[in-house]
């Protein structure tokens, strides 16, 4: 149970020009009862966030080289966000001169996995890709977690919802027989 105390402090309102009067003014005391439940959650998937990063001669090549790893990521049906690829000239400043040689692109994603065995699906894929496209392909992996995922943590949103509007009516159903 918290009780909580009002005191009267004055506050200057612009709007009206003068010291709007306090609700504590009567120096009444406020008591408030605030119902809480935790749970600690564990961790029931994996985040693995990736990019892949594609060089190539043409930038019609580079387009096709992010978009035939979409699609094979793809038939995975697997959970993710991402799949959105870019490509620009490769360009770069060498003394003060802007040089450019080919395309660069790239594609990122972030797969939420089930289990621990499913990232390797998807390197499998990223794998083949690379040994068919050899020095164009590079892999940037960027620190996979475990998180709770957004339906477990409703689940238990719900759940404790449950509680403490059992505990709310247990406080009533007390208070009555007092």
């Amino acid at each position: 149970m918290l009780a909580s105390f009002c005191f009267a402090l004055s506050a200057f309102s612009h709007e009206e020009g003068s010291f709007p009067k306090k609700a504590c003014e009567s120096n009444e005391t406020t008591v408030s009862i605030t119902l809480e439940e935790k749970r600690e959650l564990t961790p029931d998937t994996l985040l693995l966030n990736f990019r892949v990063n594609v060089t190539a001669s043409r930038e019609a090549e580079a387009l096709n080289l992010t978009g035939s790893l979409d699609k094979a990521l793809r038939k995975l049906n697997l959970e993710y966000k991402g799949g959105k690829y870019s490509v620009c000239e490769n360009c770069w400043w060498e003394k003060g001169e802007r040089k450019c040689i080919g395309y660069k692109g790239s594609i990122a994603y972030s797969f939420l996995l089930k289990n621990y065995s499913e990232q390797n699906e998807v390197f499998e894929v990223i794998d083949r890709f690379k040994k068919e496209h050899g020095e164009k392909v590079k892999l940037e992996v960027n620190e996979p977690e475990w998180i709770v995922s957004e339906k477990r943590r409703k689940e238990a949103e719900r759940e404790l919802t449950v509680l403490i509007f059992e505990r709310a009516k247990d406080l009533i159903n007390n208070y009555k027989m007092h």
